[in-house]
This record gives structure tokens, sequence and C-alpha cells, in this order.
């Protein structure tokens, strides 16, 4: 249907978005080298799935396949992947603070209520 389409396009076009909102207000740690890598990761996760879910992803990966939640779940499944995955990232790219951040996030705010 025209439903399914939309949520297609849509989980490949805007597949962490969310996630990266959310991670720029709610944390100071994530770079853009972590959420880069973690978007990148959150597309190819996409296209895993929308493979896993087709007729040949069906036919050689069938046990896998069953087991793929229905494509209706993708956006919240792609969006928690690219929030997890670019926070654990953050760990690992951590070059310092080069930019001041002060009151672009909640956490600065806090106290602060005018």
């Amino acid at each position: 249907t025209l439903q399914d389409l939309q949520v297609l396009i849509q989980s490949v076009s805007g597949g962490g978005l969310l996630a990266l909102t959310l991670l720029g207000m709610l944390t100071l740690r994530v770079d853009n080298r972590a959420a880069i890598i973690a978007v990148g990761a959150g597309v190819l996760a996409v296209c895993g799935w929308l493979f896993l879910d087709s007729p040949l992803g069906h036919k050689y990966f069938s046990s896998i396949a069953k087991s793929l939640p229905d494509k209706f779940w993708m956006h919240v499944v792609v969006n928690v992947f690219v929030f997890i995955l670019a926070y654990a990232l953050s760990f690992l790219f951590r070059g310092g603070q080069k930019e001041e951040l002060a009151e672009l996030t909640v956490w600065s705010l806090r106290g602060e209520c005018k």
C-alpha cells in the first residue's frame, strides 16, 4: 500500500534523525564523528532489514528473516540503535571539547527557570 511505501522511504531517508535530535539536546558528549558513523550504520541497518524482508532475503536467510519484527517498527529500532551507537562511539572519539556548548542542552539549563 501507499502507507507501506511511505514508511520504507521515511525509514531509509530519515532513519536516526530523532536520535540525532535527542543526542544534541540531551548530551554534551557526542561529536560529529560519532554521529556520522552511527547514522551511516543506521542507514546500512535499514537497508539490511529491507533486504532480509525481500523475497531474496527470505530465500537465502529464511531463519533471520522470519525473526525480524514488522517493518512498522523500523523507525523505533533504528532511532534507538543510532542513539546507543553514537553515545557508545563518543567514548572512542572523545578528542576534547573544542567549542563552548553552554546553554545548548537540557543539562546546562538546570536550575535556571525563567
